[in-house]
């Protein structure tokens, strides 16, 4: 898991840096502060200090700290990290949170010269900033982490194994092995695309992985343009190797929707997106597929592709989730016999609310978010500081 990972990661002194920061790096590494930066920059950000003490705890789960030691370390380490130009911080009415600056982002990418950027105005003007909290949460709670990244890396592993599956069985296809196999070190989608684009089927034999990166590929470059991801490991996943030899693929990603200020309306156009996006793509068969799932647990039809989805999303008012989960399972419960949405959506509860300035019971989590975006929109356009906002 996550924790355990970074417990045991060892850290460099990254490329490019200033030479009169070495120290600094050296410090962070020896000191073994880097693995708390490396959370917050896994999840984005931002961090608030009450879950920079969760940290601590996480990762010193065979300690028997009280909570007042645990907040003491916090205090301590935060303080060094923001001596040393690692950190910034602001407040959140009374509660504190820090943010990341380019030395830990360059410790996390392990290159100073690296494109990571944070505009505190521009960052919590938009969903970044609660994203990165919600993000920070989740990864405290359930030890694991989701990143826009994984919308690629998942594509790669899948094309990974078609090649095994195409080298283990003889290639009777004639599949481009050579092609495949420059895709996968290639590893980006943009780069990936215009070999897709420059190449025709007849004279280079992509089959199911012309699919995986023309169509797929294509749907998951809107998703992550619109800060959304999947998860880790696939709901469903399955390549089937036919008698001439080619290869179809049997998949349910599930999509990670962060409900930041999110509406109902939203919700119910998200719904049509996701539906249009996996039964539109071109090669996909998606007829009886969620009717096929239910009665065999597989999807069916061997010989097309079989592409569906669902969805999680993550947030913490559960009676709002609960209204936009039913939106998001419409297609679920209707009688559409196309639909893609192989398994109904449900939420994940993250309790974030405790973190923002307006927790009481008479405000839902949307009226929350709506009025922190609210002021700051206000303090941006009168010119006052950002972070006023969090101090009154």
């Amino acid at each position: 898991m996550i924790i355990e990972y970074l417990s045991k990661k060892e850290y460099s002194i990254p490329k490019n840096i200033p030479i009169t920061t070495k120290s600094k790096y050296a410090e962070v590494i020896e000191k073994r502060y880097a693995k708390y930066l490396d959370v917050i920059a896994m999840c984005g950000a931002f961090c608030m200090i009450d879950q920079f003490s969760r940290l601590i705890e996480a990762f010193n789960k065979d300690k028997e700290y009280t909570r007042n030691s645990v907040n003491r370390y916090s205090t301590v380490i935060t303080k060094r990290l923001e001596e040393l130009g690692f950190i910034g911080s602001g407040y959140l009415s009374k509660y504190k949170y820090i943010y990341l600056r380019q030395p830990a982002f360059a410790l996390y990418e392990g290159d100073y010269l690296n494109h990571r950027r944070l505009n505190i105005k521009n960052d919590l003007k938009t969903d970044k900033f609660l994203n990165s909290i919600i993000k920070v949460e989740y990864l405290i709670d359930y030890d694991d982490y989701f990143h826009y990244k994984t919308l690629n890396k998942q594509l790669l592993d899948i094309t990974s194994e078609v090649l095994k599956l195409i080298t283990s069985s003889g290639n009777n296809y004639r599949f481009d092995t050579t092609t495949i196999k420059r895709i996968i070190e290639l590893g980006e989608y943009d780069k990936i695309k215009k070999i897709i684009n420059n190449t025709r089927e007849n004279n280079t034999r992509l089959g199911i992985v012309r699919f995986i990166w023309g169509e797929l590929g294509r749907e998951y470059k809107k998703l992550g343009m619109q800060g959304q991801t999947i998860s880790n490991e696939p709901f469903y996943l399955k390549l089937n190797l036919l008698e001439d030899g080619s290869i179809t693929l049997h998949y349910v990603p599930i999509i990670i929707i962060f409900d930041t200020a999110r509406d109902l309306e939203y919700y119910s156009s998200q719904s049509n997106k996701f539906f249009h996006s996996m039964f539109n793509l071109k090669g996909n068969t998606t007829h009886t597929i969620k009717e096929t799932f239910i009665n065999t647990k597989e999807l069916g039809y061997s010989h097309f592709n079989r592409v569906g989805y669902t969805v999680r999303v993550i947030g913490s008012d559960k009676e709002f989730l609960e209204k936009k989960i039913g939106i998001l399972n419409k297609p679920y419960h209707g009688n559409n016999e196309y639909s893609p949405l192989v398994d109904p959506c449900s939420y994940i509860p993250v309790d974030v609310n405790k973190y923002l300035k307006y927790s009481s019971k008479n405000y839902n989590k949307d009226d929350i978010f709506r009025s922190i975006n609210g002021r700051i929109q206000e303090l941006s356009v009168n010119k006052i500081d950002v972070n006023d906002i969090f101090k009154q």
